[in-house]
């Protein structure tokens, strides 16, 4: 009788329903399926991953070093082309003498 109109006055399931021995259980719906099978595919792909390594350690320290030096020169490369290329003051200031006859 209480349960009955628990559901029937309410909107909202009360906390008792989901607990004990006569508890209301959720649906399975599509979209916890769907969830579920893609959390259980990513397990699958980082126990094969885990499980066959493709290169040694060393391999994977010297992969990684060239990769960051790599890296660390293109970064390097595009700041150079932030900056332009210097010019003397002489080819800044060379206007000035232009109005100059002896």
């Amino acid at each position: 009788m209480f349960l009955t109109l628990a559901l029937l006055s309410r909107r909202w399931t009360p906390g008792r329903q989901w607990i004990g021995k006569h508890r209301r259980i959720k649906k399975f719906a599509l979209s916890r399926k769907i969830n579920k099978s893609k959390r259980s595919a990513i397990a699958r792909q980082v126990d094969r991953f885990v499980s066959r390594p493709y290169l040694t350690g060393d391999e994977e320290l010297n992969s990684s070093m060239v990769s960051n030096r790599k890296w660390n020169y293109d970064k390097m490369i595009e700041k150079r082309k932030q900056f332009k290329t210097l010019v003397s003051s002489h080819v800044h200031l060379n206007f000035l003498n232009t109005g100059q006859k002896f």
